[in-house]
């Protein structure tokens, strides 16, 4: 396949191409296809005599999906009676039942978050468990080295995933960004109340800590706590507000919010980050969410121009 989101006549027509090709690339690779090529390739592997070959490419192919609509899709498309051999038909029956369970009025939908980095690094996250990250004591020289919420895992939603490859790219020669995907049912059942700044200076939720007066702090009152930029006295490292709240969500940070010289225009405040907390991030790392972690690099970056999916919330 020249381009795997791209339709290739030729590899659609010849099976051989097909399992070859499947063979070859990765689980996450293959989910980076298009529901339509998925189908037609599973359609040309059934045509003719089905071999085990036939099988074991199909089963690849239906392992890789992660989304409910598609997994329906696929299961429509295929006619069971096709296949004349029981033991096969019997097979293709476990092969469904192992891919995301196809519910009537059931999420069909990802909420999908970027998180940026070296590829190394990109590669280690793809199956470990996520933790709090803080920036390092010996790296806090001043209020710049601090982050805008605090010790936590940043990630871009649906809408920035291209600064998340902006970012790395940006920091790291060789770099990656991993996709973490939750359903609209896993992201509604993490437990407790998180913190949501939906503008710079407006917005008071009621859960915001008091910081300088009896008020809830809004969004730049906060960041410039956790940044330090409000107090004589340097910490030693970043505020954890991990354990209080599951997510903290808001704009970014830029020095013209707090008007200091140099840096570029503010950025809008609908642009917006996301910080897990451990609640989160103990959703984020159950066994399923961790299957559906996708890992992009600068050979499939082409799989970020269609929108993947609508998110909720967002960082790095």
């Amino acid at each position: 396949m020249p381009c795997e989101n791209e339709i290739n006549p030729y590899w659609l027509t010849d099976d051989d191409s097909i399992r070859d090709w499947v063979k070859a690339h990765s689980t996450e690779e293959i989910r980076g296809l298009s529901t339509e090529i998925k189908i037609r390739a599973i359609a040309r592997l059934m045509s003719g005599w089905i071999s085990e070959d036939d099988m074991d490419a199909m089963a690849k192919i239906c392992g890789s999906v992660v989304l409910m609509a598609e997994s329906k899709a696929i299961q429509d498309s295929v006619n069971l009676l096709e296949f004349s051999d029981l033991g096969q038909r019997t097979r293709m029956r476990v092969i469904f039942v192992k891919m995301p369970a196809v519910i009537p009025g059931g999420d069909q939908n990802l909420l999908n978050y970027y998180h940026g980095t070296a590829l190394d690094q990109a590669k280690k996250l793809m199956g470990m468990d996520l933790v709090p990250m803080e920036v390092p004591s010996v790296s806090i020289l001043d209020w710049w080295e601090y982050t805008d919420f605090g010790k936590g895992f940043y990630t871009h939603p649906e809408e920035n995933k291209k600064m998340a490859v902006e970012w790395a790219k940006r920091k790291n020669t060789v770099w990656g960004v991993v996709r973490f995907s939750l359903t609209t049912q896993e992201f509604n059942g993490i437990g407790g109340v998180p913190l949501h700044y939906k503008d710079k200076r407006n917005d008071r939720p009621a859960n915001s800590p008091k910081l300088f007066d009896s008020r809830p702090a809004n969004w730049i009152e906060f960041v410039e706590y956790n940044r330090d930029i409000r107090s004589s006295v340097q910490r030693p490292k970043d505020n954890d507000w991990t354990g209080g709240y599951p997510w903290i969500r808001g704009p970014f940070w830029g020095r013209v919010d707090s008007g200091m010289p140099g840096g570029g225009p503010p950025i809008p405040d609908h642009i917006q980050q996301i910080n897990w907390g451990q609640a989160g991030l103990t959703v984020l790392n159950t066994p399923v969410a961790k299957q559906r972690r996708f890992l992009i690099t600068k050979e499939n970056e082409h799989l970020l121009g269609a929108r993947a999916g609508s998110g909720a919330a967002g960082g790095n």
